[in-house]
C-alpha cells in the first residue's frame, strides 16, 4: 500500500485536461472546478465528496488512522 509521501503517477483531469498526481486529482477537482457541484471519491475508500474541506479532513483521518 502506497503512503502519501511516495510519488504517485499522473492523471489527466476529465474536465481540463491538465495533468496532476494521482492523489491529488480529487483536490484539483474540487477546487478549481467547484462550481460544477462535481462529486469526486476518496482515494482510499471511495466515498464520493463535493466539499473540499470535507473530502480533505477524510483523506486525513485515513491517513492519520494508519
Amino acid at each position: 500500500m502506497k503512503n502519501n509521501f511516495e510519488p504517485t503517477t499522473n492523471v489527466k483531469c476529465a474536465i481540463c485536461f491538465l495533468l496532476y498526481p494521482e492523489t491529488l486529482i480529487g483536490t484539483h477537482i474540487l477546487i478549481d472546478h467547484e462550481l460544477k457541484q462535481i462529486a469526486v471519491p476518496c482515494p482510499k475508500c471511495g466515498d464520493m465528496f463535493t466539499d473540499h474541506d470535507v473530502f480533505y479532513n477524510h483523506v486525513i483521518a485515513h491517513t492519520n488512522s494508519h
